[in-house]
């Protein structure tokens, strides 16, 4: 049994519990390539497959087949366990047994990512004078990672000479205080549908909390794409794979520009 004879829904019998088994697409780009990926209600990670026991001497469960592991520890997923008898196939996952899901109205696409929420908001600093100033934040958290953080400083140079900050900050879940390079490190960013960009990020470390710098030659292209773009994955020299649900972004970054008073040009014009 290969790894593509998987693809698709798994329900747990008279349960709302489902599990995803999809192909590779453009958005994930690492080494090794992984052979599948793994999505729940909760999150989504490419995975390999191994057909030994996980390496072990121990003897494998009776009618056991693969092992499909995933690549990335911050996302929470577990390993998921394939089984074969006959023409039945399952899935074992966090001590639960997922078989093909039967029903005839069950979406190709069974897991719903929900839009993410971008969260507005616009302060004045606490020591500032000037009665114009004021800092917009546009955010999209992710608790298990670093989320995607677009800020503007309305005192600034407006686009087309200076674009709103791009930055991933630590969401409550991910590792931190970390331990990085001082230099700029590379960041690969893949977007569904859309292009693929090689960047540079910065790290610091700001009210407890890990950040990464997008460079600032790197800002424009990366907001064009994600204006056109419905998934993210980010690979990074330290941070591993981070993937995103980033649709909603245009409109979000619309409603920072109105907010903030800055143009839009070279993200959201054709």
């Amino acid at each position: 049994m290969a790894a593509a004879d998987l693809i698709g829904a798994y329900c747990v019998p008279n349960s709302t519990d489902r599990l995803a088994l999809r192909a590779v697409d453009g958005s994930v780009d690492r080494d090794p390539q992984p052979d599948l990926v793994i999505e729940t209600s909760e999150a989504r990670a490419p995975a390999l497959t191994a057909y030994s026991y996980f390496g072990s001497v121990e003897a494998p469960p009776r009618d056991f087949v693969m092992g499909i592991m995933p690549m990335e520890e911050q996302s929470g997923l577990e390993d998921v366990l394939v089984f074969r008898n006959g023409d039945d196939v399952w899935l074992t996952y966090q001590d639960m047994r997922f078989h093909p899901c039967q029903d005839a109205a069950e979406p190709d696409v069974l897991i719903t990512v929900v839009e993410p929420i971008w969260t507005l908001s616009k302060e004045k600093p606490d020591s500032e004078q000037d009665l114009d100033a004021a800092s917009c934040t546009l955010q999209e958290s992710n608790p298990k990672a670093f989320g995607i953080e677009v800020s503007f400083y309305t005192l600034d140079a407006a686009p087309p000479v200076n674009y709103p900050t791009v930055r991933l900050v630590k969401g409550l879940g991910a590792p931190g205080p970390m331990a990085v390079s001082e230099e700029a490190e590379t960041a690969t960013w893949s977007f569904a549908p859309g292009e693929k960009l090689t960047t540079l990020m910065t790290h610091d470390y700001v009210e407890g909390q890990d950040a990464f710098y997008l460079a600032f030659e790197d800002t424009q292209p990366v907001l064009a794409a994600l204006a056109k773009a419905d998934r993210l994955s980010i690979t990074h020299d330290s941070l591993g794979l981070i993937e995103y649900d980033v649709s909603g972004f245009a409109k979000a970054y619309a409603d920072m520009a109105v907010t903030c008073d800055f143009s839009t040009i070279g993200v959201l014009d054709d």
